[in-house]
């Protein structure tokens, strides 16, 4: 994230530099995403579950029109008060500004509820308490007018932001993908059902638009899916001519990969939804049922090189040599070729115990293939670390 960081700190600054008054109004705007009554979800929607299991909780726009304005009186006063007071004005004002950089607002919001709730209660006291005391009555200075006419602006300005259509299409697309990766069908059918009857009363619009074509393809491959699973051949072949109607080429080709290619993705919904949920279980530490689905990858009818990679990892883990010694036989007689099969290959000398001639095969891969994959990196640096490791005593026995 550093690194990103100097790569777009220059542009911004040029950006800053070439037009300061619409920097400064996207400032502001960031800073009343925080405190508006409009939720920015990022990973998960509390709309999602309310779908499921009704009401969470209070609503919390309806809570945040009442926090804000009280909150920003309540700083109003404290900026006036003593010391501790006005430490709480300040710590909110802080806050807020620390939060500005951060491109996510969700759930960084949290962090200004603490400061709101006690700023809100000393600008309740004020409006509340203090009315039922005989002295001194309740006024309003002018500053005090200002703080809670900006916090009711703040909090109910109309903010730009996805449209409770999209966003229901997403809720409803979400819960659709979470019933596939489950091997519900039925209850995929119903709610990726749901996203097509709300995509169909927005389809040209949405088809018009470059971002939309991603999530209506794969909408699209999922429903199909969901269909063929529940005995519905003709609409799921519906579907799959919508997806490639949005993504030409997206259902062409077949199912076999071609050899000597490395970590092709499967053609075809059901292999590529099928390798998903494989890495999705090895990541989650289900190793016997990773292993089960790169298997059914890494038939012959299908020949994922990523799945034959991914099977040797999981023979290495529990130095299953003869294991990792047939998968990398039958890749290499479906036309495995290139670094990551050489990367592999490393690996099984090692578990092995040629230690030396794995380091050396490991150190002649290219580097940058190495350096632009994830998975190669982590490969050969379980393959350095373990022959550093067994050197070590080697070269201390008398």
């Amino acid at each position: 994230r550093g690194g990103m960081v100097l790569q777009i700190r220059g542009p911004m600054v040029l950006k800053t530099d070439s037009d300061p008054l619409r920097a400064a109004g996207l400032v502001v705007r960031k800073a009343m995403m925080l405190l508006n009554q409009r939720e920015y979800p990022q990973i998960e929607n509390l709309r999602t579950y309310e779908r499921i299991v009704g009401p969470i909780g209070l609503p919390a726009g309806a809570v945040l029109v009442v926090l804000i304005p009280l909150a920003f009186l309540g700083a109003s006063l404290s900026l006036r008060s003593h010391a501790t007071a006005r430490w709480l004005a300040s710590a909110l004002a802080v806050q807020i500004l620390v939060l500005l950089p951060f491109f996510v607002t969700d759930r960084y919001r949290m962090h200004i509820i603490p400061l709101l709730l006690l700023l809100g209660a000393i600008g309740g006291k004020h409006l509340v308490v203090d009315r039922f005391r005989s002295a001194p009555i309740v006024t309003f200075s002018r500053a005090n007018v200002v703080a809670l006419l900006i916090g009711l602006i703040a909090v109910l300005y109309p903010l730009p932001g996805v449209s409770l259509e999209r966003e229901d299409w997403g809720i409803a697309m979400d819960l659709g993908e979470r019933a596939v990766r489950k091997g519900q069908y039925a209850a995929a059918s119903v709610h990726l059902a749901d996203a097509a009857r709300i995509e169909n009363r927005s389809a040209r619009r949405w088809e018009a638009s470059p971002s939309m074509s991603v999530p209506l393809t794969g909408h699209a491959l999922l429903y199909a899916e969901a269909l063929e699973k529940t005995a519905y051949p003709v609409e799921a072949r519906a579907w799959l001519a919508r997806a490639e109607r949005l993504s030409p080429g997206v259902t062409a080709g077949g199912s076999r990969a071609k050899p000597g290619v490395e970590s092709p993705l499967p053609a075809g919904a059901a292999n590529s939804e099928l390798r998903e949920r494989a890495i999705v279980a090895a990541r989650s530490g289900r190793f016997a049922e990773a292993e089960e689905m790169f298997s059914r990858l890494a038939a012959p009818s299908v020949s994922d090189s990523y799945a034959w990679g991914a099977l040797i990892r999981l023979a290495a883990r529990d130095a299953r040599v003869e294991r990792a010694r047939r998968v990398l036989s039958h890749a290499d007689s479906c036309g495995w070729r290139g670094t990551a099969r050489d990367a592999h290959a490393a690996l099984l000398i090692v578990l092995e115990g040629r230690w030396s001639e794995a380091a050396n095969a490991t150190r002649a891969l290219p580097e940058d293939e190495i350096e632009s994959d994830p998975t190669l990196k982590d490969v050969r640096r379980v393959i350095l670390s373990r022959s550093t490791a067994i050197a070590a005593p080697r070269r201390s026995a008398p």
